[in-house]
């Protein structure tokens, strides 16, 4: 086993390294390719190093730029999570909010987050915001469907026996029905 493995590993860094020899050959040495199209390995890793510590062309490093892309994408994913799981939650446990908010969610349920780019860029221009809210729609929908679908797959035999017990409603719901629920709910 342990030989398979090293001749694997062995195996993938030769195919890289062939592979980055062929872009050089061809972009470097034989010209094939315009340096405009398609920048040579060398041009590529100069760059690289270049933007981890020049704030040149663009005003920041890249360290800059991922860490206010992180920001965007957390902003919009914890929104999606404290409103979605909250939402699906009460939607499955409680039938007149069930009533309420289910219509409206399964008009906007089949269409995919990236469908929504153009609306959100018309409504909100281009922008931090206008991400973060795309970023939303994605987590938001299967973060209901999910807390809904586990909530809604609790036992009938558990939640009777909480209320034998004499388990309120409420009590029910954050001791049986959530936990119950969260191996969908961290799916979602």
């Amino acid at each position: 086993m342990e030989i398979k493995k090293k001749s694997y590993t062995g195996l993938s860094i030769i195919s890289v390294i062939c592979f980055l020899m062929l872009w050089y050959v061809c972009t470097d040495v034989l010209h094939l390719v315009s340096s405009m199209i398609m920048p040579s390995p060398l041009t590529v890793v100069k760059s690289f190093i270049t933007k981890l510590t020049s704030v040149n062309p663009d005003g920041g490093t890249l360290f800059q730029h991922i860490a206010e892309s992180l920001k965007v994408a957390l902003m919009g994913f914890g929104l999606g999570v404290v409103i979605g799981v909250p939402l699906g939650i009460t939607m499955a446990w409680f039938k007149t909010f069930d009533m309420i908010f289910k219509p409206v969610f399964d008009l906007i349920r089949p269409i995919p987050p990236i469908a929504w780019i153009p609306l959100i860029i018309m409504w909100l221009g281009i922008g931090i915001l206008p991400k973060a809210v795309i970023i939303f729609f994605s987590a938001f929908i299967p973060c209901v469907i999910n807390a809904y679908a586990g909530i809604k797959q609790t036992s009938v035999v558990h939640i009777w026996v909480a209320q034998t017990f004499g388990g309120k409603r409420s009590a029910i719901l954050r001791k049986v029905a959530i936990p119950t629920a969260l191996p969908s709910i961290f799916t979602g």
